[in-house]
């Protein structure tokens, strides 16, 4: 029966998304609602000031989601969820493919045409964007976020906290640490060390021959 509402922190971007498909054929939710900074607030149909979650008493049918990639604010946002007893829902949009031996945690977002493989594990409130391949016995671990695009080959580990941006790639069996970020992009050859920056930007522009 769908009853329920899903409050979502945040209000762009990925936050759009997470809405859009959260209420795609959702037997879970029949509404959203963006919990928003309040220098954010413009919209009260749709959003919510975040100082005002305390005076909002939830049902047992409601839940939350993070969309922010942002660390800190995630800390803060799921602070104060927990604090006043909301409960972390997971979407998966319906034209994602999932197999039946991945496991899905709590509070996680799979976008629309993502693919989660054979034996995967997606930890709690980890954010898997649009059109994202997941190889088979991967692991992705808590908060972490990947970007539209990003490919993860099977056997891979990502750490948690940490950012693949679009179109990134890791090879087979290797290990992303945590709170590390892979720029756009870049290919991921080798086991990288918690916190590091990865990219591959070395553009390089010479003149075509033979042009008329």
């Amino acid at each position: 029966m769908i009853s329920g509402t899903l409050y979502i922190f945040g209000s762009h971007s990925t936050a759009l998304e997470i809405a859009e498909a959260a209420l795609a054929n959702s037997t879970t939710f029949n509404s959203a609602k963006f919990v928003v900074p309040e220098k954010e607030y413009s919209d009260r149909d749709l959003q919510i000031p975040i100082s005002d979650i305390a005076t909002i008493k939830f049902s047992a049918h409601c839940g939350y989601i993070l969309s922010m990639a942002n660390q800190r604010v995630r800390r803060s946002c799921l602070s104060i969820a927990k604090s006043n007893g909301l409960t972390p829902s997971t979407v998966i949009h319906p034209t994602a493919l999932i197999s039946k031996t991945a496991q899905i945690g709590e509070g996680v977002y799979v976008g629309a045409h993502s693919i989660i493989s054979v034996n995967a594990k997606i930890a709690d409130h980890a954010m898997i964007n649009f059109q994202v391949s997941v190889g088979h016995d991967a692991s992705i671990e808590s908060h972490a976020t990947v970007n539209p695009g990003a490919k993860i080959s099977g056997n891979c580990s990502i750490g948690a906290r940490t950012l693949l941006g679009a179109n990134s790639f890791v090879h087979q069996g290797r290990r992303v640490g945590e709170d590390c970020q892979v720029d756009a992009l870049t290919h991921i050859d080798r086991d990288i060390a918690d916190g590091m920056l990865c990219t591959s930007r070395n553009l390089k522009i010479v003149k075509r021959p033979f042009i008329q």
